[in-house]
């Protein structure tokens, strides 16, 4: 049979005001109130928030019946937990037409913090009350800071220093709320001026808010008070002197450092990788100038007749040479990886800036970063790769239509500079231990959180021609088209977490 607790009378008094308010409170959001049809079956079901900061207010809705019953004015009550393990009374509403209810607001201040709640009905003809399952809302606190990651947001026409790159600055509240408001501060970097204010921003739906960051400035955060809720500021933070201005590798292509490349070891031959066989890694097909790195195709001038090595199916060939590079010594496991592009606007070759294991087997991985293979064809083929159990080799492509303004993206991209093979732009992967995030001049484009590998990866920067795909090339005789297979780099970065 059913049994009473009695509550404490501080929680009697909030129980009070909540019930004086339920009326009014019920109209909000709720269907409207009448005679309602009889209910088929018997149950509760209720549903609440799972955390709340101080101060933040929330509601406990759901739905009641008791069978044979008409689904409106139906009583139900909200009971808590207390430290003992006993529920409590602490309120009660009636149901509306459609056997919803909803109870007013409250916050975990007037209930003494985090609180296990559950609902019930109990039409006075049961033999037992029908509970709901019980569920818990954490009292948590909110947090304000704010993240300055490695300078990745570039995109325009020409060349530029890697130091003309904005960072990604993220500022990030917890527990996430969108669209609470932030006025972003700022001074510079290291001093103990004034703060004076930059932006204001607003925070999406994870928590956070997005603004360009430079080297010689700090910042700071201010969350302003919000539906009950404190205000909050973030300690300061800025990019200078951190891990993220401090590269662990890094080329602006003043000259080709034949101590940071190399011509791709194994690749500088025919007939070695089964989809190339007819194309090799050569320095004929790779120049610097003007502080780019330009990795193009081209007809072997030495080669003696034509290529008949490959898969038959693909017929006889040319002889080809490309643009094929990787770090000389250089590996790196997690951390950024980043790289300001133009890639080639011809068809038949694919661009792209990736990863290559070290090795193969369990924890190593391919990762491509970026890879392009011209206007007509798909834009950038952004896959995180492992070798699996058994062996299994496993792929998560993602692939993006060009030209893309990412409208409403964190950092949107101006239209005339939205075209990968007209203008530069910023590739980034952040490898974790959970996995991979892919970006684009600072944009979130590519997700991969399944796996990750945990061997190093080595930098390529390749201008590749698969056999199958030598079909579709321009005629390489004609100089005018070497240029449309200019894959152009300005600068590669890495950093460390």
């Amino acid at each position: 049979m059913r049994q009473r607790v009695v509550v404490a009378a501080a929680t009697a008094v909030v129980l009070a005001a909540v019930a004086v308010s339920a009326v009014t409170l019920l109209t909000e959001g709720s269907p409207p109130a009448g005679v309602g049809s009889e209910a088929t079956r018997t149950g509760v079901q209720m549903d609440a928030p799972r955390t709340r900061m101080p101060g933040e207010p929330f509601r406990i809705r759901g739905s009641a019946s008791i069978k044979g019953a008409s689904l409106a004015g139906l009583p139900v009550y909200l009971q808590r937990q207390d430290e003992t393990g006993a529920w409590g009374d602490i309120g009660s509403v009636e149901t509306r037409g459609h056997g919803e209810y909803a109870f007013p607001s409250l916050t975990l201040d007037q209930v003494e913090g985090t609180s296990t709640f559950r609902t019930y009905v109990d039409g006075g003809t049961l033999a037992d009350p029908i509970y709901s399952d019980p569920l818990e809302v954490r009292l948590v606190p909110q947090t304000v800071r704010v993240q300055v990651q490695p300078r990745m947001i570039d995109p325009g026409a020409s060349p530029a220093p890697i130091a003309a790159a904005a960072a990604r600055g993220v500022v990030v509240v917890t527990p996430a709320r969108a669209g609470r408001p932030i006025e972003l501060l700022q001074r510079p970097a290291g001093s103990q001026e004034a703060w004076q204010p930059l932006t204001s921003l607003e925070t999406d739906d994870e928590g956070r808010a997005y603004f360009r960051a430079w080297s010689a400035t700090e910042y700071q955060a201010v969350a302003a008070a919000w539906r009950g809720v404190e205000e909050a500021t973030s300690l300061a933070s800025g990019l200078a002197g951190t891990p993220a201005d401090t590269p662990t590798f890094v080329d602006e292509f003043d000259t080709f450092d034949a101590t940071k490349w190399v011509d791709r070891p194994g690749q500088d031959v025919y007939g070695v990788a089964p989809t190339t066989m007819c194309a090799k890694a050569s320095s004929a097909a790779r120049s610097v100038a003007n502080g780019v790195l330009t990795l193009g195709v081209m007809k072997d001038p030495d080669a003696s007749g034509r290529c008949t090595i490959g898969d038959p199916a693909d017929g006889v060939l040319d002889y080809v040479l490309q643009g094929h590079i990787q770090s000389a010594t250089f590996t790196q496991s997690q951390g950024w990886f980043v790289s300001r592009v133009r890639f080639q606007p011809a068809r038949g070759s694919y661009g792209a800036f990736w990863l290559s294991a070290e090795g193969y087997g369990r924890g190593s991985a391919e990762t491509d970063i970026a890879e392009y293979t011209g206007s007509s064809l798909w834009g950038d083929s952004i896959t995180a790769n492992w070798d699996a159990v058994d062996g299994e080799f496993r792929s998560s492509p993602q692939r993006f239509r060009y030209p893309d303004t990412l409208v409403g993206r964190e950092f949107p991209i101006a239209p005339e500079y939205a075209n990968p093979e007209e203008s530069f732009r910023v590739y980034a992967l952040h490898w974790t231990s959970s996995g991979y995030d892919f970006y684009v001049d600072g944009n979130l484009v590519g997700r991969v959180q399944d796996q990750s590998a945990y061997k190093p990866g080595r930098v390529v920067l390749s201008n590749l021609v698969r056999d199958w795909n030598q079909k579709n090339l321009l005629d390489l005789d004609d100089p005018d088209n070497l240029a449309k297979y200019a894959m152009e780099v300005d600068w590669v970065a890495v950093y460390q977490d």
